[in-house]
């Protein structure tokens, strides 16, 4: 098409079309998807994140819950196996006697011995030793050696710790 053809068909549009085209300003389209979509690729992100974080660890066995002499509310009765010079007696502790045994645990003192709690104690073969197993509950229960008048241990779920206030326990 030449130029003066262009100029002559320019002659027949309409004025209000030529001034509409100059006011106009084009308005930005987004992609809604797009912005959802970069949304919930960063909250995958952050949930797979979250979870390899929860898994790795320098221990190959991570504790769930702290180590410790602890009887639950929710446990009605515990076994205890009392062992003296070789000879052991197994005694089931319900009741009031359960609630006092309780009391006792939950007043114990200890801290991890000096080698965080890997080596077994000196005397510990002949100790006196009341081992305390619990059924009900989340905690598998603890074991108590004696190995003199103010020497006492706590065995508990693979480690050992040192009573800083020993005491007999009431069984």
């Amino acid at each position: 098409m030449s130029i003066p053809r262009i100029v002559s068909a320019m002659e027949y549009i309409d004025d209000d079309l030529v001034s509409g085209a100059v006011t106009y300003t084009r308005t930005k389209k987004t992609n809604s998807w797009l912005q959802w979509g970069t949304m919930a690729a960063c909250l995958c992100l952050v949930v797979a994140g979250a979870f390899i974080a929860g898994r790795i660890s320098n221990d190959p066995h991570p504790v769930q819950r702290p180590n410790s002499a602890y009887i639950q509310e929710d446990v009605s009765v515990a076994t205890v196996y009392h062992t003296v010079q070789g000879k052991t007696a197994e005694l089931v502790i319900e009741g009031e006697a359960l609630e006092d045994l309780r009391i006792w645990t939950n007043n114990l003192e200890y801290a991890l011995t000096a080698d965080n709690g890997k080596e077994i104690p000196k005397k510990i073969e002949t100790a006196e030793t009341f081992k305390i197993v619990l059924e009900e509950g989340d905690y598998p229960g603890f074991s108590y050696f004696i190995c003199g008048e103010n020497t006492c241990y706590l065995w508990i779920e693979g480690y050992w710790y040192a009573v800083i206030n020993p005491s007999n326990p009431p069984v």
